[in-house]
């Protein structure tokens, strides 16, 4: 953050009104996949992986919703993905991580060996930090309908409210 910060400060300084940033958990190679297949998290990060992978291969950012509890990519401007966590996902909603690598992931031969269901990642739990205090305040106060009103431009709901208030180093949900 201290290396990506003073760009952002510098961005809208200049007049720039919003920036798109995404952030992963490590450089999501094959080899690194493997290496953290144990991981609670790693059905997520194989949804992400899917995001990723778009962007490896065309330089561009892909367009990123959200359906059925897990994010949906396309590469293609003016390509209409949902935007409900909570709704259902249509059919075609994201490609997979296999439709990724056929079509020239740096992966190659051997995302399938890390594909498993990328369609239906499992639940997880951050285990690096627990919500924002200034978030779970809104959350446990106001509710989620206010928490995704303020944090989100189309007012995308918070999929799984009492799981974001899980503390993971507790082990029960903080009450601040």
């Amino acid at each position: 953050m201290a290396e990506i910060y003073p760009l952002l400060r510098e961005a809208v300084t200049a007049g720039q009104k919003s920036i798109q940033v995404q952030i992963f958990p490590f450089r999501m190679s094959v080899a690194k996949m493997l290496e953290h297949e144990g991981n609670p998290n790693s059905q997520f990060w194989k949804n992400l992986k899917v995001g990723y992978d778009s962007f490896e291969l065309s330089r561009k950012p892909p367009l990123v919703g959200s359906c059925g509890g897990r994010y949906v990519f396309a590469s293609a401007t003016g390509t209409e993905l949902p935007n409900n966590p909570l709704g259902d996902c249509p059919g075609g909603a994201s490609k997979s991580i296999s439709e990724v690598a056929a079509n020239g992931s740096l992966d190659g031969e051997r995302s399938p060996q890390i594909n498993g269901n990328p369609q239906a990642p499992g639940a997880h739990a951050y285990s690096d930090g627990s919500m924002n205090p200034y978030f779970r305040r809104i959350l446990e106060q106001k509710g989620a309908a206010k928490l995704a009103e303020m944090t989100s431009l189309t007012n995308v709901p918070v999929s799984r409210p009492q799981a974001a208030l899980f503390e993971p180093h507790l082990a029960a949900p903080m009450t601040d």
